[in-house]
């Protein structure tokens, strides 16, 4: 009979369960009734229920087995649905769902699908596969009735949270934007979450195609007055760039609608205020555009981006040496991250070959392919996207030097934010981006407008800075030895620009000192070698060893005069403190160093262990012959 063959088709539905779970429930039999009283009588309603859908050309029972359904999906629970066979009453309601001459079975369907959707979450991928996508995206693409449409846009809301790369396949976003002025703002709304839900899931591969006609509605949301519209718009506009950043043709054709302008209106001072997290995002999504085209660079700096960011960073509450302001929309550190990476990228990279110290570069602590590293992915044809990189970094430096003022302004407005930031407690990240920009700046700048004018530099104060990023005696971990190395290259870059006026600077605020100091930490292997036969030699004769197994010559006490020499000249060889472990980083800075001593320091021949040694002599050369007098 009917009942009979019903419930073979629910147990041959079972066979398409991608989890076997409804198999697996049917197994559990009256168990499964015992432990949840009303799974029965909910059951039993069902099939009734599937035997009216059914019922082809008796539109009155259809219509009322469909009432049923969404009042039974309202009122329970994913409980008590528990032994709803979702592959027997998905493909009966997507067919209704075309029932063109029966408006009111086409809402009810797609709601009993929504229900479906949302109470029981794991049904999802047998809504989708059994062809509901199509369906709901033909009634937004082509709107009869306002009321079914929104009905579809909200059960595509919910597929979308665990199925977006299916609905981005199916045409889902722009049946989503298409015609977002006839709804009201609360479905407004729940269109931008269902592009979100789809942006969050992007397919690696690319899908510009899909999405094209999608970016100059977002572009055009981001002007929109409600702020949650503001906010999914810009999620939407993020994740697409984040996905594009390995294709900057693709991040060019995002800009062409005005995005960078509406963007940038957005973050600027005295502009409406956005969230946090609205404002991190417009702050990822500029950078990421800014990376891949010298336009979208050129643009933020004609636009007055290096001013803008001066005012974000002036109050920003995750300083502790400025004065935060209320209105600071900065208030973590990953958003200063993306703050001072902004910063960075609105110039061009230093390439070896531009002249200068550039050769000598640490392109790896700047963020930046090493040269030999770049050619070799050259001959990679994957590598389109660093290539394309690398043409729009040369295209900005022309502009740069055509238009020295957006360099002038730009070093006028950030230098000094960028070194408080630097000296701030805060991570290494930042203070590489903030010491990558500097670098930038100082490499692509001529001396003249390093010497005068508004981006001039104060000798003093730069000494200063760079003498405190140098000096730093406990930079065991490899993240210090980078913001050292970068500090060094900085010296490096304004004795090639200004050797007079900063060969004096370092010596008097102590730069100089301390690239001796580090000059000082070079592992030498003869020296060990030394050290390891004074050791052997000691054990012989009956030395003294100090607690750190220094080395005291036999036949000095532990408490004379010379023992104490000798243990300050020993201390001036491997620091005051712990010695610091060896690794390449270490090494790589340490031979900076030198490098650097030789090429601009060469005149101070004096070490600091020796500074400390012929201190510690002077009073015995006062006292002549008498020691003790010493």
């Amino acid at each position: 009979d009917d009942d009979d063959d019903d419930e073979d088709e629910e147990g041959g539905g079972d066979e398409d369960d991608p989890t076997g779970l409804q198999a697996l429930l049917r197994r559990l039999g009256g168990g499964l009734e015992d432990l949840l009283p009303n799974a029965g009588h909910v059951s039993g309603k069902l099939k009734q229920i599937l035997v009216g859908l059914k019922a082809d050309g008796d539109d009155i029972r259809q219509i009322a087995a469909l009432n049923e359904l969404c009042e039974v999906l309202v009122i329970s629970s994913e409980e008590s649905l528990i032994t709803l066979s979702v592959d027997s009453f998905a493909p009966v309601l997507v067919n209704l769902m075309q029932a063109e001459h029966n408006p009111d079975a086409m809402l009810l369907a797609a709601r009993a699908l929504t229900s479906m959707a949302d109470i029981l979450p794991n049904s999802r991928g047998a809504i989708i596969h059994h062809g509901a996508l199509p369906q709901f995206c033909s009634r937004l693409l082509t709107i009869e009735y306002i009321d079914l449409a929104e009905q579809s846009l909200q059960a595509l809301e919910k597929l979308s949270q665990d199925h977006g790369g299916s609905c981005l396949r199916e045409g889902g976003m722009m049946a989503c934007l298409s015609y977002l002025d006839f709804f009201s703002l609360g479905m407004q709304r729940v269109a931008l979450q269902t592009a979100a839900n789809i942006c969050r899931q992007l397919p690696a591969s690319d899908c510009w195609d899909q999405l094209s006609d999608s970016v100059p509605v977002l572009t055009n949301l981001l002007m929109h007055d409600d702020s949650r519209l503001v906010e999914s718009a810009c999620t939407c506009l993020t994740l697409m760039a984040s996905n594009f950043s390995a294709r900057p043709q693709r991040l060019q054709a995002m800009c062409a609608h005005g995005l960078i302008p509406n963007a940038t209106r957005l973050i600027s001072p005295g502009a409406s205020q956005v969230g946090p997290s609205t404002y991190h995002g417009l702050i990822r999504l500029i950078g990421a555009c800014c990376r891949g085209s010298a336009d979208v660079a050129e643009e933020l700096l004609r636009n007055g981006m290096a001013a803008t960011l001066k005012t974000v960073l002036a109050g920003c509450k995750v300083l502790a040496t400025s004065s935060a302001s209320p209105a600071s929309p900065v208030v973590s550190a990953d958003q200063l991250l993306e703050v001072t990476t902004l910063a960075n990228q609105l110039l061009p990279a230093i390439r070896p070959e531009s002249g200068g110290c550039a050769k000598n570069a640490p392109f790896a602590a700047l963020g930046v392919a090493a040269p030999s590293a770049s050619r070799r992915r050259g001959a990679n044809p994957g590598d389109a996207a660093s290539q394309a990189t690398a043409a729009a970094g040369v295209a900005l430096e022309t502009v740069l030097r055509d238009e020295p003022r957006l360099l002038r302004e730009y070093g006028a407005n950030l230098t000094a934010s960028l070194m408080q930031v630097t000296t701030s407690s805060v991570g290494t990240n930042v203070k590489l981006q903030c010491l990558s920009a500097l670098a930038k700046f100082l490499h692509h700048a001529p001396p003249a407008m390093l010497a005068e004018g508004d981006a001039a530099l104060i000798p003093g104060q730069m000494a200063s800075f760079l003498a405190g990023l140098t000096s730093v005696r406990d930079a065991v971990m490899k993240e210090k030895y980078s913001v050292v190395e970068v500090a060094l290259f900085l010296i490096d870059s304004l004795m090639h620009k200004l050797p007079e006026t900063f060969s004096r600077a370092f010596r008097k605020e102590g730069t100089v000192h301390a690239v001796e100091a580090l000059c000082a930490q070079r592992v030498d292997a003869e020296t060990a070698a030394v050290a390891a036969a004074a050791k052997a030699t000691d054990a012989t004769t009956g030395g003294n060893i100090t607690p750190r197994d220094q080395v005291v010559p036999a036949g000095v006490g532990s408490g004379s005069a010379a023992s104490i020499v000798a243990r300050m000249a020993l201390a001036g060889k491997s620091g005051s403190g712990k010695k610091p472990s060896e690794t390449p980083q270490r090494r790589a800075t340490v031979e900076r160093a030198i490098a650097l001593r030789a090429a601009h320091f060469a005149s101070v021949a004096e070490t600091e262990a020796e500074s400390r040694l012929r201190t510690a002599c002077g009073p015995l050369r006062s006292a002549g012959d008498d020691p003790d007098a010493a």
